[in-house]
C-alpha cells in the first residue's frame, strides 16, 4: 500500500553563502524544478556554523522505498548545481500522518 512518507535528510558540510550567492538556494531551486516532493531546508545554522537539513515528502511502499527515493533526489541535485561534494550524510523517514498534515 502506498503511504507518505516524510524524510529529514541532514548534510553536516553545507557550506554557507559563497560567490555565487547562498548555496541552499540553488539547491532549494533545483529540488523544486526536478521533484515534486515540497522541499524544505533548516539551516545555515545563525552562528555560520555549516550545515543543513533538507525536509521531503514522498510517497512510497514502504520506509526503505521512501528513503532510498528521497536520499537519491537530494544526492542529484546536490550534484547537478556543484555541491556534490557536500553529500547527505544521514536521513530519518517517518510516515507522514495525514492529521498531522491537514492540522499544521
Amino acid at each position: 500500500m502506498n503511504m507518505e512518507y516524510r524524510a529529514y535528510i541532514a548534510i553536516p558540510t553545507f557550506p554557507g553563502a559563497d560567490h555565487d550567492g547562498a548555496p541552499w538556494e540553488r539547491l532549494l531551486d533545483q529540488l523544486n524544478a526536478t521533484t515534486d516532493m515540497g522541499p524544505v531546508i533548516s539551516g545555515p545554522h545563525p552562528d555560520g556554523r555549516p550545515g543543513v537539513e533538507v525536509i521531503l515528502a514522498a510517497d512510497a511502499d514502504d520506509e526503505a522505498g521512501a528513503a532510498r527515493v528521497m536520499f537519491d533526489a537530494v544526492a542529484h541535485s546536490l550534484e547537478a548545481v556543484g555541491l556534490g561534494d557536500h553529500y547527505p550524510a544521514s536521513i530519518k523517514v517517518e510516515r507522514a500522518d495525514a492529521e498531522q498534515l491537514v492540522t499544521a
